[in-house]
């Protein structure tokens, strides 16, 4: 969590994956497709090709168009507030004396 604004971090947060749904595999496959395809892609193909809807293919060729015209990969948040990231560790796995024997050692 972020110290100053209590509201949850991910890896999407800041950029135009945020608030989205679709899994950032399916984004980055779509960003993929998008650069790669020398005569454009349509909605329908790449609803197609990653088992979304069209409605949301569309949603999201027209972030990621929106993103390679203005260079803007951050959706303008993270630039315009400047300043540092910052980034906390966090411990997940409980006490050492609930582990399996083999792993306490």
């Amino acid at each position: 969590m972020a110290k100053e604004c209590h509201k949850q971090f991910s890896v999407k947060t800041f950029s135009i994956f945020e608030d989205s749904a679709i899994a950032l595999d399916k984004w980055l496959i779509a960003v993929w497709l998008v650069v790669n395809c020398k005569n454009g892609i349509s909605s329908y193909e790449l609803a197609r090709d990653l088992k979304i809807t069209q409605k949301s293919a569309w949603f999201v060729l027209h972030r990621i168009r929106l993103a390679l015209r203005t260079n803007d990969w951050g959706n303008g948040k993270m630039g315009s507030r400047g300043g540092a990231v910052e980034v906390d560790e966090a411990f997940v796995g409980g006490s050492p004396k609930n582990w399996h024997l083999p792993k306490r050692e």
